[in-house]
């Protein structure tokens, strides 16, 4: 690791990449100022993703670790422990990271005496030849500025219309995960599970209009394919947290329960409509009583939404 004042790590977890991973590498190692360390997970992959990471191992900062497949939250809590920068910053192996992320990164931290986090815009694309079948993601941050802790960003993100829980808009000083023992969960969706738990453990923060990150479309990927119950249950397990959270940080809730409430409702609509689009028209037993717990008239309507959009479809297929 250099002896900068600055020191970053990149992790990049890797399962099937095989068309994409090679760029991604390629767009971190040729960063204007370079990170101190590459993490690259190789998470039991089967085609020929592990060949073509191995074409980078030469490089004295890249670090390779094999690990049977177990999915992309384990995959990042591996390089998060095996990593030794001050800075971590999780990267998918199918994204393209700016040529200038590192050096803007650094300025700020050094500006700004070393954040808990900095976050900042991207923007999607779609692969070659092809074309967007839905609106893209906004990644644009509308807010930059400096805050004394992660909720209050979080407050002002929220206000904007700008707040996203992608971990590749983001980074984070190391020791945040390990003093709050935050990790990502097994899961799909496992970004918005972390979400709320991170920004409440996060003290000083910027958040900075820069596009840092291009955020891959493609036909195969999580956010494109088809709604199953995998996504049911990686949603379920969010507002799980959630409440956990309540539980466990009591008055850290109680001083943000605005934020804890808007998101334990978001996420709740969203178990609803992930259960409706995977075809589970009858809500469990959970979903029932958090329902009743923390209902109001907009959470209300937004299933009633749901179900009526989702007899539309059946209508239509008579």
């Amino acid at each position: 690791m250099s002896s900068s004042v600055f020191s970053i790590s990149v992790v990049i977890p890797a399962f099937n990449v095989q068309d994409y991973i090679a760029e991604a590498i390629e767009s971190v190692l040729k960063q204007n100022k370079r990170p101190d360390e590459v993490i690259i997970v190789n998470d039991g992959s089967t085609d020929e993703t592990r060949s073509i990471i191995s074409n980078y191992e030469f490089d004295s900062i890249v670090r390779v670790i094999d690990i049977e497949n177990c999915g992309l939250g384990p995959a990042r809590n591996t390089g998060l422990e095996n990593s030794s920068s001050e800075y971590v910053y999780f990267f998918d192996s199918d994204d393209v990271m700016a040529d200038r992320f590192v050096e803007v990164i650094a300025s700020v931290v050094e500006a700004n005496k070393k954040p808990d986090m900095i976050v900042f815009s991207g923007e999607s694309f779609c692969e070659k030849g092809s074309e967007f079948s839905f609106a893209p993601p906004d990644y644009k941050r509308k807010v930059e500025g400096k805050f004394k802790s992660g909720p209050k960003l979080y407050r002002e993100l929220l206000k904007h219309n700008s707040m996203v829980s992608n971990a590749g808009l983001y980074v984070t000083r190391r020791d945040v995960w390990f003093k709050s023992g935050l990790r990502f969960k097994p899961v799909i969706h496992e970004d918005e599970d972390i979400l709320l738990p991170l920004y409440f453990a996060v003290g000083r923060c910027n958040s900075i209009f820069d596009v840092l990150f291009y955020r891959r479309v493609r036909a195969d990927s999580i956010m494109t394919s088809g709604v199953t119950y995998r996504n049911v249950q990686g949603i379920k397990q969010a507002l799980k947290t959630l409440l956990c959270l309540r539980k466990n940080k009591p008055e850290l809730v109680l001083e943000n329960h605005d934020l804890w409430l808007t998101r334990t409702r978001s996420m709740l609509v969203a178990v609803f409509a992930r259960s409706i689009q995977s075809g589970r028209l009858l809500p469990d037993y959970f979903m029932i009583s958090v329902l009743f717990r923390f209902i109001s008239l907009r959470v209300l309507m937004s299933i009633v939404k749901q179900y009526l959009l989702a007899g539309k479809r059946l209508l239509a297929k008579i």
